[in-house]
């Protein structure tokens, strides 16, 4: 035997079912939000990583130029203490002149 509805029981069913479907439609949304804001998350460190390493490159960018400073300080200072300061790679010319082969 068929049940037979009335219209304030057909009104409770598709009340029933909107709010059904307005709370799957919510949690869709909080998921698509939550996936949102973790990518937000991931896009800011990666930020702040790019920044770190820049930092840090410009800082062995600047101790490498401070080294090659203190290098060429070094050889000009040795060329100096030999008395030689005419000669400043040391006698490499010197040496290659001197050993090369007359054809």
């Amino acid at each position: 035997m068929p049940v037979i509805l009335d219209s304030s029981d057909r009104k409770f069913i598709m009340l029933k079912k909107e709010f059904e479907e307005f709370e799957r439609d919510l949690i869709e949304s909080a998921g698509l939000w939550v996936k949102a804001g973790k990518l937000l998350f991931k896009v800011f460190y990666l930020l702040f990583k790019v920044r770190v390493l820049r930092f840090q490159r410009r800082n062995l960018l600047r101790k490498q130029s401070d080294l090659l400073l203190k290098k060429f300080n070094y050889l000009a200072a040795q060329s100096r203490s030999n008395g030689n300061s005419g000669d400043f790679l040391g006698g490499v010319d010197c040496t290659h002149s001197v050993n090369a082969p007359n054809y």
